[in-house]
């Protein structure tokens, strides 16, 4: 079973955790590739920390923090493929970068 979502930009593999941008190929981890998916999935639309806590933590992080890690090892590994990655809009949260 295939699960893919993405833009004509980047795709996103959820089930087997990869994302492709132009031809290059990275490995996600579970929690990257469900927070990739959901940034490709809302169009550049701001996800709220809390949305993100919700979606991939189910409601669970443990850490505060837990969010700004993963979205920093998304945006390096997102780095690695050329894209151009996460913006972060102060006070309000996370966007796919144009």
């Amino acid at each position: 079973v295939m699960e893919m979502t993405g833009t004509k930009e980047i795709v996103v593999d959820a089930v087997a955790r990869v994302a492709i941008y132009e031809g290059q190929r990275v490995e996600l981890s579970p929690r990257e590739a469900m927070l990739l998916r959901m940034l490709v999935d809302d169009g550049g639309r701001v996800l709220s920390r809390d949305e993100i806590v919700d979606q991939v933590w189910h409601g669970q992080a443990a850490n505060p923090r837990a969010v700004d890690v993963a979205v920093f090892r998304l945006r390096t590994r997102l780095k690695r493929i050329g894209h151009p990655g996460i913006q972060t809009v102060f006070g309000r949260g996370y966007r796919l970068a144009a």
